[in-house]
């Protein structure tokens, strides 16, 4: 299903017009499909900062520095996430690749039913609490009802 999602993104990212790229992920040029893969992580890191280890401040982010390659200020909540370990809504504090992780548990079942008409159903694993907030952050409906076409 995680997958299924992030396709969506990725076809929403590729479907821009002004990208050189066609439609089809599989017609891009390695390159091009590994700069989209990394745009579509840089915005989804971006929106799921709250649940993130990430420093989601947007008032640290404009703090000017000396230099470039100053030491980046670190906010008080970004410090009160590494020390509890807990996001300001109470959720546990996630790594990127952690937060997928939780998120990869959801999934989505299409059932046959052993009818004369081949009737199918789809079933959806109920989502926890962070999950639905993750999603939310994401803009992403997971409960609604999705066409699933996978090719070999």
């Amino acid at each position: 299903m995680l997958l299924h999602i992030l396709s969506i993104i990725l076809t929403q990212y590729l479907s821009n017009p002004s990208k050189t790229c066609t439609r089809k992920v599989t017609g891009c040029s390695p390159s091009t499909r590994s700069h989209a893969h990394s745009h579509v992580e840089w915005h989804m890191r971006q929106r799921l900062a709250p649940l993130l280890f990430q420093d989601d401040d947007p008032a640290t982010e404009r703090v000017p520095r000396d230099t470039p390659v100053a030491a980046a200020q670190v906010s008080e909540r970004a410090r009160d996430k590494a020390r509890t370990k807990r996001t300001a809504e109470g959720f546990p504090a996630h790594s990127f690749p952690t937060l997928l992780g939780d998120l990869a548990s959801l999934v989505l079942n299409r059932v046959r039913l052993p009818t004369p008409e081949q009737a199918a159903i789809m079933i959806a694993t109920k989502s926890t609490k962070l999950q639905r907030r993750a999603f939310d952050l994401l803009g992403i409906d997971p409960q609604q009802d999705v066409s699933i076409t996978v090719t070999g």
